[in-house]
This record gives C-alpha cells, structure tokens and sequence, in this order.
C-alpha cells in the first residue's frame, strides 16, 4: 500500500478499476487489487478451516453465559483468557476435524453424575447427583452441537443451548424422590428443524454452582454422549449395571466423563 503526497488531481475516494483509495489518519492511501483471488468455495474440504471454524463456534456459544465464562478465566489451565483457553482444550480432541464426545465445556472439575437420560423427539429429561460437593445456586447447562449437514447451504454444524437454574429457597423442588436434580427440556422448533439440517448431534452437559468445601472447584466436568437419532431412552449410572432391554434401543456404553486422558494431568 503506497501513501499519496499532495497528490496533483486531488484523492482518490473508493476503487476505479483495481486500484483503491482511502483515508487514514491524516494520510492519504492507494492500493492495487490483485485481478482474479483464488477462493476456496468448500470450507468443508480444508481440514484446518473447518477445525478452526468449529473450535470457534463452540467457544463463542460457551463464554456467551457469565457462569461459565467464569470458570474457564478462573481455571489453571494453559491459556490467557477463558476463551483461548475453550480452543486450545478442545483442538486435539477433534477427530477428522469433527466433534466428538471427548470434547469438553468445563474444564476438569467436580463429577457429574447422571442417573438417567431419556431424549425423544419430544424433550429431554435427566436427572443427576452432585455427590455433596456443589449446592445451589446451581446452572444446568446443554449444549446440543449438530454436525454433518445434509446440505451444504446449511453450514457446517450449529449448537443449541438449553439451561436451568436451581435456586437454594426452591432446591427441594428441584429433586426427585431419591433426593436426585432433575431438569427437563422441551424440544423446540428450532432445534427439530436442526436435526434435519444435520446428521448428528452431541449433548454435552455440565453444571456450575456454589461449592461446598472453601477454595474447591465449583463447576463439574463435561458430560458428553452421541444423542444422534433423538432415540436415547435410558442410561444408568457405572454402579448400575442394568442394560438397556429394549432391542429398539440405541446400544449406548456406560456414561462418562468426556474429560480427555490427554487433560487429566492437567490442573483445571
């Protein structure tokens, strides 16, 4: 870019042809477009574009909510800013440049356990222990990523997010009869015009509340399973070693923590 002297025809505002002109500062600026630019059209097809552009979305869905913007600019791991932090954990757990129930919306934290799930194509029920170690004020929070668009207008994947609060005066409310948090989301239009778009979709689930033991963490890991189909009815607890009887159902393996091996040594 090449910077106008007291130019002897005046300044050149905009672009005549391929040379463009423009003010900046108290400077006066030209600069000449290249005639054809090499666009790569299919963002799907860049391995790296697509791996960046996934990366992004779920970060910026995640620090979109204070609670747990919070946690991830207050834990320890490598990074300057929760932000960078959410990319930079959530890079090598791709597969294919594609999400998977490794990838994580907490930092390593407390556990969750989930007691049951049931996803139909009406709304989304579950309900889930703390062990003690975090009580209300309590955020629930899902976020459902969609992935493999049926077409390509549609992007390479979207997220929906759903989200309850548990307030300490109506925490009692908030149990089932074993003494468990349930929460139960209704499915919109929304997010069943997104399972048409795509092909499938992860849940991944984590809560955020006030802990029960000074300078402990307060947040939960990641809970994260393949809810492709919409068609999960149960799943047990690891101590519960029940199967699923149904044939119709989904062959689903004991729920975890999607929390990498390769984070685990990591101080969260």
């Amino acid at each position: 870019m090449g910077r106008l002297k007291e130019p002897a025809l005046g300044k050149l505002n905009g672009r005549v042809g391929n040379i463009v002109g423009r003010d900046f500062g108290y400077d006066h600026y030209i600069s000449v477009r290249p005639e054809k630019y090499i666009v790569t059209k299919k963002l799907k097809d860049v391995g790296t574009k697509q791996r960046f552009h996934t990366l992004v979305k779920l970060a910026r869905t995640i620090v979109r909510f204070p609670e747990l913007k919070e946690v991830w600019d207050k834990c320890k791991m490598p990074g300057k800013r929760g932000y960078n932090r959410i990319i930079s954990a959530n890079c090598k757990l791709l597969k294919d440049n594609l999400p998977t129930t490794e990838n994580i919306i907490t930092p390593k934290g407390r556990e969750l356990l989930i007691d049951m799930l049931e996803v139909s194509n009406k709304k989304i029920k579950c309900t889930y222990d703390l062990a003690g170690l975090i009580k209300p004020r309590i955020c629930f929070t899902c976020i459902i990523l969609f992935y493999n668009p049926t077409s390509k207008k549609d992007g390479l994947n979207d997220i929906s997010v759903e989200r309850t609060f548990i307030e300490p005066e109506y925490a009692d409310r908030s149990m089932d009869k074993d003494g468990k948090y349930f929460a139960e989301f209704n499915i919109e239009d929304s997010v069943k015009l997104k399972r048409k778009q795509f092909r499938n979709a992860i849940l991944y689930a984590a809560v955020v509340g006030t802990s029960t033991i000074k300078n402990k963490k307060w947040w939960t890991s990641t809970v994260a399973i393949d809810i492709t189909g919409f068609r999960l009815r149960f799943i047990y607890l690891p101590q519960d070693n029940q199967g699923l009887q149904d044939k119709g159902r989904e062959r689903i393996g004991i729920l975890k923590s999607s929390y990498s091996n390769k984070y685990k040594k990591a101080r969260g």
